[in-house]
């Protein structure tokens, strides 16, 4: 008997697919088959049966049969569970009894509809949505079932499948189709979405959850163990409330919104947590559970050897927020959440709506944290929709020290050591404790050779990472070739550093020719302030894209007032410049974000220039103290040659000073700078140098600087 609805053209075309031959339940044993699945297959497939008729039922039984050449209707009908004189009957008139027969018995769908009805209870589902999701799990155990329903499933519209599902069901035309609304129980639930298509199988049209089929094989005996089974719970994680002091104010909102969130048992709280990968946003989520009494379920990425599409990991979400009501109090967590709010509306069936996403940002039972690296491609429509967007940015110097410091106990009185290695704010709170870690796991003799291992991993790290290492400079002045005395400034230095150890913040302009202490003198600064010094240039700062120059400028800035580090910026006139007519728009907005970032700015900024004439006026006014140094006078480029003689061991005895009389006219350039090059010069060349030899290379480096010097190559 066909369905009234079904056009007669596709139960043709469902009447001439062939089946390949059929392999009876997948491979599963036939015991194992009826315990898992019951007698409830047998309806659905006596139901397909109507539809098909005589022509359908015999390539069913030839399937089943095999290459025997007996009549195969006896297999099928052993299948069916028919026996005695109703095989001699007319086969439609044989298959109608056997559905009234089955029907008069209470349904017996084996341990499979027994789970899904567990399911189905903690879901919102009813005996009809619970009866349809049994039909597709069922039709992927029961290799007698796919066979029997495919010819009314493949190859026809949506309306046609969805009419034959009703005939499976046996219910009224169109409640599949009410069934299967997008905002129906059981879309909302995740536990079956349908997907329109023409000619793809069952299981690409009535979509499951990864891993939902496999959960329900065995006995389940409650909601919990179904949860458990189903929904992975967030492992424990290594880090407390006190690793995250630095954003104290940030997690105590969260908690507090959280919380209430969960006691009032509010619908759709969300939270996006956003930062660069490491910063602890995943351990922040853990910390919150535990604070909150709350079980943290995840909804991973990853699963089954596979990293899970975006509309997987959706299926999961709705699926977990369905399931985990009766576990108490809970929190839902999904991380690397980018590829769920993708760049632009690409046309892809893994990604999902912009409508699915929007619903499911409102309709969560359970609060979620959507953790991400990054935010700048979302769409403001799923921006809106959270309740809390969080940065979270990478803890302090301090905090850092102590998390390596858990790993590596014996290096936590080696105190300039440790602000160094976490001085590149690239090394992650998370790879701090993973090298930590590793270098412990590999038993150091003592601390030293820790020390040793932990900057080879890093190095080594940073190197394949790229770009400048970051160095906060605590040792620069360290070396002993650098004295006050040497500069010739225009302003009073020595009343300058008394107050900078005082004074709240400052902006202080430092210019004059190369090598004259300028950025000796801010370093000197940073150490009487008590803080480290955070230089930056401009190779550390420009970027080739557009914005990310104003962006790397304001990280700057805020690394530099998170940490209360005296920040130095050399050579500023390449952002300072004067703003003229023809200059590029880029380079505009770059001077324009750093006055701004300026003013904003309450710590000690320092910039040093060699160009005071380029820089623009507006940037003048904007210094609280401009200081110019210039060239050492006489009396100071003899007490830096006098300091460079006694660095050898040379004595420098008024026969020395008497030969450096008709030679002073050679180093009337010498600068500051020109000493400590000189130094490693010598160093460099020779064992023990001779006065002679200091003092050519002293005349040597003023003449390279000057222009003097012979060039090279061709075009000499």
């Amino acid at each position: 008997m066909a369905h009234p609805s079904q056009p007669q053209q596709y139960r043709g075309r469902a009447m001439r697919h062939r089946q390949s031959p059929l392999v009876e339940g997948f491979g599963l044993g036939k015991d194992f088959l009826a315990r898992i699945c019951g007698s409830l297959p047998q309806l659905f497939v006596c139901r397909a049966l109507t539809v098909t008729g005589v022509v359908g039922g015999t390539e069913l039984a030839n399937q089943l049969a095999g290459p025997s050449g007996n009549d195969p209707l006896p297999a099928l009908f052993g299948y069916l569970g028919i026996r005695g004189e109703c095989t001699s009957k007319p086969f439609e008139e044989v298959i109608e009894t056997r559905i009234q027969a089955l029907c008069a018995e209470p349904a017996d769908g084996g341990i499979l509809l027994r789970n899904l009805q567990l399911l189905g209870r903690e879901a919102g589902l009813g005996e009809l949505e619970t009866l349809l999701l049994f039909l597709r799990i069922a039709s992927r155990l029961d290799g007698t079932l796919h066979a029997a329903i495919r010819p009314l499933l493949l190859d026809c519209i949506d309306t046609v499948m969805r009419l034959n599902l009703d005939i499976l069901l046996g219910v009224e035309a169109g409640t599949s189709e009410s069934l299967l609304d997008p905002k129906a129980p059981l879309a909302r639930s995740g536990l079956l979405v349908a997907r329109r298509s023409i000619g793809s199988p069952l299981e690409a049209r009535l979509e499951i959850p990864q891993g939902l089929m496999a959960g329900l094989l065995s006995p389940l005996e409650s909601a919990a163990e179904a949860i458990s089974r189903l929904v992975p719970r967030a492992p424990k994680g290594s880090l407390e409330r006190s690793d995250f002091a630095h954003i104290d104010q940030d997690v105590r909102m969260l908690q507090q919104l959280l919380g209430k969130a969960i006691e009032d048992r509010r619908v759709g709280v969300n939270v996006l947590l956003h930062g660069p990968p490491g910063v602890g946003k995943t351990e922040l989520a853990d910390v919150l559970a535990r604070a909150l009494g709350a079980s943290l379920f995840v909804i991973p990425a990853f699963a089954d050897g596979d990293t899970q599409d975006p509309m997987e990991r959706l299926r999961q979400y709705r699926m977990a927020q369905g399931l985990i009501q009766s576990a108490g109090r809970s929190l839902v967590l999904l991380d690397e959440v980018e590829d769920l709010f993708p760049y632009a509306p690409w046309d892809r069936k893994d990604i999902p709506s912009k409508a699915l996403m929007n619903d499911t940002l409102e309709s969560n039972l359970s609060p979620a944290l959507w953790l991400s690296n990054r935010i700048s491609h979302m769409d403001p429509a799923y921006l809106r929709r959270f309740d809390l967007i969080l940065e979270i940015k990478p803890p302090g110097r301090e905090l850092r020290k102590a998390l390596l410091c858990r790993s590596l106990p014996e290096l936590r009185d080696n105190e300039p050591w440790l602000t160094e290695a976490v001085a590149d704010r690239r090394i992650s709170p998370a790879t701090l404790v993973r090298f930590g870690r590793s270098v412990a796991s590999m038993k150091p003799a003592s601390a030293p050779e820790a020390a040793a291992c932990f900057s080879h991993m890093s190095r080594q790290f940073l190197s394949a990472l790229g770009g400048a290492t970051e160095t906060l400079g605590s040792g620069r002045l360290a070396t002993g070739d650098f004295d006050l005395s040497w500069l010739n400034p225009d302003a009073d230095l020595g009343r300058v550093a008394s107050r900078i150890r005082s004074v709240p913040g400052a902006r202080i302009l430092l210019h004059g020719p190369p090598g004259t202490g300028k950025t000796r003198f801010a370093h000197h600064l940073g150490q009487l302030r008590g803080v480290m010094v955070r230089a930056k240039s401009a190779s550390d700062l420009l970027s080739p894209y557009v914005g990310e120059t104003e962006a790397n400028l304001r990280q700057m800035f805020d690394e530099a007032a998170r940490e209360g580090d005296l920040l130095l910026l050399d050579e500023a006139d390449s952002f300072l410049s004067a703003r003229l007519g023809g200059q590029p728009r880029w380079q505009s907005t770059q001077t324009n974000e750093l006055l701004t970032c300026m003013e904003r700015f309450e710590g000690v900024f320092v910039c040093t220039t060699n160009r005071l004439d380029q820089l623009d006026p507006a940037v003048m006014r904007r210094f609280d103290l401009k200081v110019g140094f210039a060239a050492p006078t006489p009396d100071q480029r003899a007490r830096m040659v006098a300091w460079l003689f006694s660095q050898f061991r040379l004595p420098w005895d008024q026969a020395t000073q008497a030969t450096l009389g008709p030679r002073s006219g050679r180093l009337s350039g010498l600068v500051p700078g020109d000493i400590a090059t000189a130094a490693r010069k010598l160093r460099l060349v020779s064992d023990a140098p001779s006065a002679q030899d200091v003092l050519q290379a002293l005349e040597e480096e003023c003449a390279y600087r000057s222009g003097n010097a012979r060039p090279i190559g061709f075009v000499y």
